[in-house]
């Protein structure tokens, strides 16, 4: 992107913000509700993706000699419930 496209867009995007009429309740309750989202968001991310994969994380460890279980093993199980398609 060249880098009046970025300045041109950078300014309709100050523009627009600008112009939002924040007095409207519509608008107020609609930025509360996506902070709300998002807050919700980041709590569902951290159980369901950051917990399991310092899990995975921790089972494969740092250091050789820590380690529950081999390296190898862990990627050969993640791998073998991936699909192939998805996976690339």
């Amino acid at each position: 992107m060249k880098e009046r496209y970025k300045l041109l867009l950078l300014v309709l995007t100050f523009v627009g913000i600008y112009y939002i009429p924040w007095d409207s309740e519509a608008i107020r309750r609609s930025g509360l509700e996506a902070f709300m989202m998002l807050e919700d968001y980041a709590h569902h991310h951290v159980l369901t993706c950051l917990v399991p994969a310092f899990f995975i994380a921790g089972v494969m460890g740092l250091k050789k000699t820590a380690t529950f279980c081999a390296i190898i093993v862990v990627l050969s199980t993640i791998a073998g419930m991936s699909y192939g398609w998805l996976a690339g």
